[in-house]
């Protein structure tokens, strides 16, 4: 029943943007009058009108006790992404679509894309993707659904964040399967996101027999850019965690790395999140154990303090920042900067449907972290909010 509910759905919100499942994978380039663009114009009204694109009122109300819908009363599609502020404020909320009935390892099934919304407040979300006014870029194509479609194992966790480089928007896309990550840019946090073509090169390298898994991008204070990904080793499943800066262009790697020691034998860690806190020190969170599509505890370690450099020292032994993750799978952490100018950090969460191959009606968490442990010095264990208010 999942499966029919999530094409209903996909072709009620996307008669308005014409993105059907595809009969003949075509690529999408609007031109000047054509319906994409004037389907994007006019979803773009819309939302206007109903207030997705208004300033954020300051003590934005998050409630957690209920299912997050878009403006036009539709549930968020976007799973295992990213949360990214764009220059202008607004909130842009990236990641995997399961609407058009995109079941995982079932043939024949197609791939869904990435989705994109826009939020001042974590509360009204409204599609914002350049592509049909909701995608990041033409998934439909041959190539896409070659890529990431089944008999792929298919294509996830889309993470962005502006390069200082020049100010273009960079996103990261596991696709599993070699090159294992495909990177794309964009001029607009909205995009359309075009693949650069470069295949990314990494520390620990899968041409090893090893594979790469959930990823995360983060820019530190100075500027620099780094990739923290998972790599399995598909003849025990061990997963284990790296850090590694980005060269400048934040598409490849500099092979200057940390491989974290956060697991032992075959533990399974997975859905990084690196950021820079509060008290000057790093953190990295982590599905404890890595079970997709299932509740799964949340780790976290902590990094080195008073440095720009996650890879300039020792990281702890891991502890748990919260047991069930708010009954869902950690996506990560963000800095947040609400109407009042305070910096809220942002954890996120998947609220799955447990094991389900398709997870259009998978919920969002969004809690509020403080940092009072040790006297300031550290992370507090996170307890589930039912609701918070956005600074």
């Amino acid at each position: 029943m999942i499966g029919d509910w999530a094409v209903a759905d996909q072709a009620e919100h996307e008669g308005r943007a014409r993105h059907l499942a595809p009969r003949r994978p075509r690529r999408v380039r609007p031109a000047r009058g054509s319906r994409l663009t004037r389907t994007a114009v006019a979803l773009t009204l819309a939302a206007i009108t109903l207030g997705g694109l208004t300033s954020a009122a300051a003590g934005a109300f998050v409630d957690n006790t209920t299912v997050v819908y878009d403006v036009y009363g539709q549930r968020l599609d976007a799973h295992d992404g990213d949360l990214l502020q764009g220059p202008d404020g607004t909130l842009y909320l990236y990641g995997t679509s399961y609407g058009c009935g995109f079941r995982l390892g079932a043939v024949g099934s197609a791939y869904c894309g990435v989705r994109i919304y826009s939020t001042r407040d974590l509360r009204t979300f409204t599609p914002a993707g350049a592509v049909g006014g909701m995608y990041a870029f033409d998934h439909l194509s041959a190539d896409w659904q070659t890529l990431c479609a089944p008999p792929a194992f298919g294509c996830f966790r889309p993470h962005v964040v502006r390069r200082p480089a020049d100010g273009r928007f960079v996103m990261w896309l596991n696709v599993h399967s070699r090159p294992g990550y495909v990177t794309m840019v964009a001029d607009s946090p909205a995009g359309p996101f075009v693949p650069t073509g470069i295949t990314p090169t990494l520390a620990v390298d899968p041409g090893s027999g090893l594979r790469w898994g959930d990823h995360d991008v983060t820019i530190a204070p100075d500027g620099r850019g780094y990739l923290t990904y998972t790599v399995i080793d598909p003849a025990t499943n061990a997963h284990a965690l790296v850090i590694e800066e980005l060269d400048p262009t934040l598409t490849v790697g500099t092979a200057r790395h940390q491989v974290l020691d956060i697991y032992s034998g075959t533990d399974l860690v997975e859905s990084p999140g690196l950021f820079y806190g509060p008290n000057s020190a790093w953190y990295l969170t982590y599905s404890d154990p890595a079970r997709p599509y299932m509740v799964t505890g949340t780790g976290v370690v902590n990094g080195p303090r008073n440095t720009n450099d996650p890879l300039s020292g020792a990281w702890s032994a891991p502890r748990t920042l919260n047991p069930t993750s708010c009954s869902g799978q950690p996506t990560g952490v963000w800095p947040v900067t609400g109407a009042t100018g305070a910096t809220t950090f942002v954890y996120g969460t998947d609220r799955w449907e447990n094991g389900n191959p398709n997870q259009t009606r998978a919920n969002s968490y969004f809690g509020a972290l403080t940092f009072r442990a040790n006297g300031g010095t550290a992370i507090d264990g996170y307890v589930c909010q039912p609701s918070w208010v956005l600074p």
